[in-house]
């Protein structure tokens, strides 16, 4: 998504470009207009097309392109060369990377910490949004957990309102110290945001507003292969049910997933077998 439609959307305040930061970063912006981008295409294109390919919209300049299987060949080409160019010259970036040579594992809070873990889930059948989540000690032990069913929402939406039932349960509990985690990132840089607390989001208000507290919260991003719990009592959730369950006690059905072994061999060996994906997952009911 980008910035411009972050802001219509009220995820975001500020529109412009993150790479050239001159200009709103719509759709057509990123794909042919930012300077660093127009660069390129500019060293493509034979000297006939410039004016013209950089006048049209964005519905006609997606149809000349899609019409000229040369210039798709030698652009899928290039673009390759220049992905690995800028990925060899700018090897820092705010991005997850692609690449990880660590082990992707549930990371344990501070000491005296706990460690909420957050995700959701969209019904491909229904449309329906769940969200649930686990409250774990430093040890990952189970705390507490939840889930609830959302309704039709967006999966950012249904995502922040993980995060804000987790808040009110963390709050419930009295935990005073807590760790949120979210595969999310999206969702992280908009709480982190300075300005989330005027967002024009009512969602972000809210959460702004219980993160004010009086506790201490870290929110962070992790990986979606070390979300699995909470991905799990998620897609547990009654779609005919809109109340709010709490789970003192871990559910059966997740006893298992507390328990597995967080090494890296073990990690690739449950990802052969279909536990973790690297897409959102969703949800048949």
């Amino acid at each position: 998504m980008t910035n411009l439609e972050r802001v219509r959307r009220g995820l975001a305040s500020n529109s412009l470009c993150p790479l050239c930061n001159a200009h709103p970063e719509s759709t057509i912006h990123v794909l042919r207009d930012c300077q660093i981008v127009s660069t390129f295409w500019r060293q493509k294109l034979l000297s006939s097309h410039v004016q013209s390919f950089f006048s049209w919209d964005l519905p006609d300049w997606i149809q000349f392109n899609l019409g000229s299987k040369e210039m798709i060949e030698d652009v899928l080409c290039q673009s390759l060369a220049w992905t690995a160019h800028i990925t060899a010259t700018n090897p820092s970036s705010d991005a997850p990377s692609a690449r990880c040579s660590t082990a992707i594992m549930w990371t344990p809070p501070p000491i005296t910490w706990v460690c909420l873990n957050t995700d959701a889930i969209v019904g491909a059948n229904t449309g329906l949004s769940c969200a649930g989540g686990v409250i774990r000690n430093r040890e990952g032990g189970w705390l507490t957990g939840f889930n609830k069913l959302i309704g039709i929402v967006s999966p950012t939406h249904a995502e922040l309102w993980a995060i804000y039932y987790g808040l009110q349960v963390a709050w419930d509990h009295g935990f005073e110290s807590l760790k949120i985690q979210s595969n999310n990132l999206q969702e992280v840089h908009l709480l982190n945001d300075p300005a989330a607390a005027n967002a024009d989001l009512p969602i972000v208000q809210a959460i702004s507003s219980l993160r004010n507290c009086c506790w201490m919260i870290e929110l962070i991003w992790i990986h979606c292969e070390g979300n699995l719990v909470a991905d799990s009592i998620a897609k547990m959730t009654p779609a005919v049910n809109y109340m709010l369950q709490v789970f003192p006690e871990a559910p059966t059905a997740i006893v298992y997933f507390l328990e597995v072994p967080h090494t890296p061999s073990l990690v690739q060996k449950y990802k052969a077998l279909g536990f973790f994906s690297i897409k959102k997952k969703l949800t048949f009911f």
